[in-house]
């Protein structure tokens, strides 16, 4: 009986067996449609835990961050501005169950595309209060692939 209680609780209290775990994953990729520069931001999250995830629909995000060049001719962080924020489960399912993935892309147009890159942070807050983060940098190399240096602002 001793060894059955503390089985059950390194299983569920120290191994975290139910607790909420995520891995949220963002990306993005320019095209160019008609003239126009696009943003394609693909998210995608998975639930590796053994529990049902509810999200937080107005705490969700995707943030998009522009690089500002830098003025000095020395080595320096690269400072960004936040452009735009768009939730990602405004009118969509909200939820995951354990082993499931959710998969979204999103089609954003950009009115100037700067020489550098941008930044793309995705956080993802479960009703539980649970938080997880992630983000990459989607550079401008594949607006030139694309021929398309006339739409690169200078």
């Amino acid at each position: 009986m001793i060894a059955g209680g503390t089985w059950a609780y390194f299983k569920f209290v120290k191994g975290r067996a139910f607790r909420e775990s995520l891995i949220p994953l963002v990306d993005g990729r320019f095209v160019l449609i008609d003239g126009l520069a696009f943003l394609i931001v693909t998210t995608q999250v998975k639930n590796v835990g053994s529990s049902h995830v509810t999200f937080d629909r107005e705490m969700s995000a995707v943030t998009i961050f522009e690089y500002v060049p830098p003025e000095a001719d020395e080595v320096v962080t690269v400072r960004d501005n936040e452009l735009t924020l768009f939730w990602v489960f405004e009118d969509e399912k909200r939820h995951l169950e354990p082993n499931e993935t959710m998969k979204r892309q999103r089609l954003i147009v950009l009115s100037s595309v700067t020489k550098m890159a941008y930044r793309l942070e995705f956080v993802v807050r479960s009703n539980a209060g649970y938080v997880w983060r992630t983000m990459t940098i989607v550079d401008t190399l594949t607006l030139a692939n694309n021929s398309a240096e006339q739409f690169v602002n200078t």
